[in-house]
Parts: C-alpha cells; structure tokens; sequence
C-alpha cells in the first residue's frame, strides 16, 4: 500500500513492587509484660533446658526482720504461733536447744499466724524467714499468664511482596512524538498523553485515543495492540507457638496475561493467552490412591465424578433467562438448553468439579471460578522442632536432635487462550458457536488445555540426629502426587511417588596417611587431616494411573521401585589437594514390564582435586 501513513509505533511498560516486613517480635517488647515473657521463653543455646533468666531492672529486696521464738510444744494438741510478720509463704527452721535440726509439720491459718501440727513436749527454738516479693517481680499470676501470653503471641514476623506489571504496545498511532516526554500537542490535548508516558495506562486507554482519531482505522491495514499483565503476590510468615517450634507459612498467586486487541474493528475484539498458579491445600485426599487388587480405586476421584453433574447444573442455572448474544444465529431469543446446553466435558465444568473434590470443598458452594481470586490462596508450611535435645535424657548421648515436616501444594493452568467464536452475553457468562450445528452454546471465554495440582510433602516425617562423638544420622519419608486433568482428552493422569531415605555421616579428626610433602600442610601440627564418611541409602516407588473420565477406565500406565545406596569419603590432605572415593549403586525394577525391563547401574572411583588458589 504505496503512499499510505501507517503511523507510529509507541510503547510503554511499568512495575510496580509493593515490599513490607512486619517484625511483630519488636512490637511485642513495646510493652515490659510483653518483653519479659519472650526473654523467659527465649532458645538459649548456653542452656541445655531451654530455659534463660530474666533481668528484672531496679530490684531492690526489702530488709524483713525474722520471727524467732522459743516454743514448747504440747503432746496433746497443736500449738498456735503469732508471728504477725503479714505474710503466708515463708521459711521455717525449727531447732532443738542443743543445736540439733527439729523437723515441724505445720499449717497456714492467716497471715500473722500458724498452727504448729506436730505433738510433742519439746521446747524448740522457731526461726521465721518470710518471702516478701521484690520490688519489680512478677506474681505468681502475673508468671504463670505468661504461658497463655507466649502462645498467643506465636506469630513473629510476616512479610509481603506483590508485583504489578504491565506493558502495552501500540502501532497505528498517527500523532506525530515530541521530544519531551515524547509529547506532542494536538488540538490542545498532548499526545500520547502523559498517562501513557509513565505506564499508567490500561485497555481503557485504546478507547480514548481512538476517540480522539489518534488510531490508524482501516480494515485493509491489520494493526494489532498487544498489552501483557502480570500480577504476583507472596505472603509469608512465622510462627513460635512454643520455644523451638517453628512453623514457616507462605502463600502465593500468580497470573500472567497476554493479549491481542484489534482497535480498528468496533468492539475491539480481542484474544488472550497466559498462565496461572495458586497455593492450596489438597491434603485431605493425599493418601487416596487404592491399589492393584481394587483397580486403583479412589474416594477422591468417585467424588470428582459425582461433582460433575452438580457443577453442571449450577453452571447451567446462570444461562436461565439470558438471551442470546448479537451475531449468533439466535441473537435476542431467549436462552433454550434444546438448542445446546452446557458440556459436562467442558472446562466450565470439570475444574471446578476437579477442584472441589481434591481440596475437600463441597460441590454445592464451591467456587465456579476458573481462576480464583488471591482471597482464596491458602498457605503451605515447613514445620521444625529442635527442643528434643535440651530433655536431660537426651542431651546425654545427643548433640541435637531436629524433627521436620513440609507441606506445598500448587494448583496451575500451565496455559490457555481465547475461543475465536465467543460471544460475551454479560459477566463473563457467553457463548460459542458450535462447529457443527453453528448453534451458539453456553461456554465461557477461556480454552484451557489441562490443569494441575502439584503436591509435596517434603518431607512427611525427617529426623536429623547429631551424637555426641559427631556421628550424624537422618532419615526421611517424602510423598508427592501430581494431578494433571486434560481437558482434551478428558482423563485424570494421576502420578504417586513414595520415598524413604537414610544417611549415615562420620567425621575421623586429625587421621593420619601420609607423611611426606605435608610442610605446607596446616594439619601437621595436630599430626592428621580430617576425613567426611557419608552413607546415604533410599527406596523410591512411582506410579502413574490414567483416568479415562468418559469411558470410566483406570490404567496403571508406567512406574517403577528403585534402591539406591551410595558412599563418599573426602581427605583433606593439604589446603590445596583433597582426595575423594565414591561408591553409587542403582537398581530399578519397572511396574509394566512390557514397557522396560530392570537395569542396574553402579559407579565407582577415586579423584584427586589439586588447587593452585589459596
């Protein structure tokens, strides 16, 4: 198109980031209660029992002069002393005249006198020591609501980072771009706009410049806008519910947006792609894959079947009484379900029924959001506890002894675009032209391909012990599943993993190989070098199941067992030479056996690292 003015290009991009650290820890010690009860509970590693003394600022005791009495006792009946020294906890030494320690039962009647339970004719000497509380320390009340206080304040710090970004690129536009701020006035009004200039822009904006003729608008000239948005929120945060527990929680959601506008048609058509992904929580149904002898039967999946005709149902509702959108073939007529209904296949349909049974939520209020809103994110943790090792019995033979558990759980759209033949009716609710019959059908805007949940548990259960003498020992038992639903091919591909692993380290100090060439060698003085041991053992088991959804099938369709067992020795001989040996041994044996067959694999040798850098 010789002659033709195609415009300009022009193009903007912003991020916004949003970072808040909340250290609630200070926040609490604002207040001296507050302070004192996290210094009573605080980890000291000076103190095997956990426990750290509290400095009382501006104590002074008071001066209280002892009762002292010679008492005889009666051999009848108890024996009532006035002591009047206004307390009910004290100290009481009882002697004989000889000198001799007196052992005295006796009983609190107020707080100016006691009743001496002990019958006797003796005469004793009674000395009374009371405990009168010091200025600046706790009553026993005010100790003890010190537990309920650290509890309640269990949560330390939380931390918030969201991203906003946003890009838009423009062709077609015909303005000529000044040199400020690329600037330029038309008929008053600057151009592009300082709006556009600094990023804060969004679709709207391609509205107003077309309103004010600053867009190329010619069919014949295929001038697309594209725009990409991303959002990404992380919340973290950590709880202390008692002194050595730790509980680290973090949530996340994330969706990227890309699209293609057509400004030079009315309507400004448009197609999008993108991504999502959010933390959930499928734990409920983690532990439910069945077994060879059931056919791989699952509570969770009958659910996710039984939820499809609810979900269907609920979808089909929202059509009732809507009309049918302009350039359908049945534009303006009221929706009729005989024309084509709802597609319990669609996606529409299946995700959120998928949803619904794997995160435990009730079908008949579960949401119908295809991409829920970051109010429903919910939070994963890492759980560790290291307290063990200050119980006396412990610490005897231990060093340390450190208890962990991980939970992650992720449900993503890996990607998804826009139905060409959508027809927006109001509120996301629409239509498709059916490629058959050409009859418009209830559809929302969104083709999605498949969706995931991706489930860890990282680990279960893991024990990490350090002994005395440096001998360490850990074991652990690691779980995941992945949820993939395809939605075009309408099956569940389940796949379950199960891992148990040992390790078993050691540290020889100051051993001693060789002798010669060791001047520079910094060990000569302690007469050896140090040597790392390290044996790690492990069995893993893998299963893939695929659900046919429509057919109703369920086939184990790969998978294997294998074991491996590995060491390592590292010798530090000098700063700049370490030897190295290392044993590795892995058996895999396959679940199909029509697919693979068992390998074994093993890997041995010694290397010698040589460094000329100090």
């Amino acid at each position: 198109m010789s002659g033709v003015n195609l415009g300009n290009n022009i193009s903007n991009k912003r991020n916004v980031t949003l970072k808040g650290t909340f250290n609630l820890e200070k926040l609490y010690n604002l207040f001296p209660y507050l302070e004192e009860t996290n210094k009573r509970f605080a980890s000291s590693k000076s103190n095997t029992k956990g426990k750290q003394k509290t400095k009382v600022k501006n104590v002074k005791a008071k001066k209280v002069k002892p009762f002292t009495q010679e008492v005889t006792l009666s051999a009848d009946s108890g024996t009532v002393v006035t002591h009047n020294l206004k307390s009910k906890k004290f100290e009481i030494n009882a002697r004989t005249k000889g000198g001799n320690s007196y052992k005295i039962k006796y009983k609190v009647i107020d707080e100016n006198k006691i009743l001496i339970k002990t019958k006797d004719t003796a005469s004793v000497k009674i000395t009374i020591i009371p405990k009168i509380k010091q200025e600046g320390e706790r009553s026993d009340f005010a100790k003890a609501m010190q537990y309920p206080a650290r509890t309640l304040m269990m949560l330390r710090n939380v931390s918030v980072n969201y991203t906003n970004a946003y890009a838009m690129n423009l062709p077609g536009f015909m303005p000529e771009v000044g040199d400020i701020f690329g600037q330029n006035k038309v008929e008053g009004i600057m151009a592009p706009g300082l709006d556009f200039a600094f990023g804060l822009t969004d679709e709207s904006y391609l509205r107003k410049a077309q309103e004010r003729n600053w867009l190329l608008k010619n069919d014949s000239v295929s001038s697309q806008a594209t725009t990409t948005a991303g959002e990404d929120l992380q919340i973290k945060a950590t709880l202390e519910p008692v002194t050595d527990l730790k509980i680290d929680l973090n949530a996340s959601w994330t969706r990227s947006k890309n699209r293609t506008i057509q400004f030079m048609y009315n309507g400004m058509p448009y197609s999008e792609s993108g991504s999502f992904s959010m933390t959930t929580i499928s734990i409920g149904t983690a532990f439910d894959i069945g077994d060879a002898d059931n056919n791989y039967q699952s509570s969770a999946y009958d659910k996710f079947i039984e939820n499809i005709e609810t979900i269907r149902q609920r979808v089909e509702s929202r059509y009732t009484g809507s009309k049918y959108p302009e350039g359908s073939t049945l534009a303006g007529q009221t929706y009729d379900p005989e024309n084509g209904t709802v597609d319990k296949y669609s996606a529409d349909v299946l995700i959120p029924a998928f949803l619904s049974a794997y995160t435990g939520s009730d079908a008949s209020s579960a949401s119908l959001d295809l991409f829920p809103k970051f109010l429903r994110m919910l939070p994963n943790w890492k759980i560790k506890y290291s307290g063990l090792s200050k119980l006396p019995f412990v610490e005897k033979y231990l060093k340390s002894v450190n208890l962990e558990h991980g939970y992650k759980s992720v449900y993503a759209v890996g990607s998804y675009s826009t139905y060409a033949t959508y027809m927006e009716y109001t509120n996301g609710i629409g239509f498709v032209s059916n490629s058959t019959t050409d009859m418009p059908v209830p559809s929302s805007r969104f083709n999605i391909g498949s969706v995931s949940i991706n489930e860890s548990f990282s680990p279960l259960f893991g024990i990490d012990v350090t002994t005395n003498n440096n001998l360490t020992v850990g074991a652990k038992f690691i779980k995941s599943r992945v949820l993939n639903l395809s939605l075009t091919a309408i099956q569940l591909v389940e796949t379950h993993t199960e891992e148990i692993a040992f390790n078993v380290g050691y540290k020889i100090l100051n051993f001693k190989i060789f002798d010669w060439g060791k001047k520079a060698n910094k060990s000569k003085e302690t007469g050896g070098s140090d040597v790392n041991l390290r044996a790690d053992f492990s069995f893993k088991n893998s299963t893939s199941l695929c659900r046919s959804i429509d057919l109703g099938t369920t086939q184990a369709t790969s998978g294997n067992k294998s074991f491996n067992y590995s060491f390592t020795a590292d010798y530090a001989y000098s700063k700049t030479m370490t030897f190295s040996f290392y044993f590795d041994r892995q058996k895999t044996i396959p679940l199909i056996s029509a697919s693979s067959y068992p390998t074994t694999t093993t890997d041995f040798g010694v290397s010698m690292k040589f460094s000329l850098t100090k």
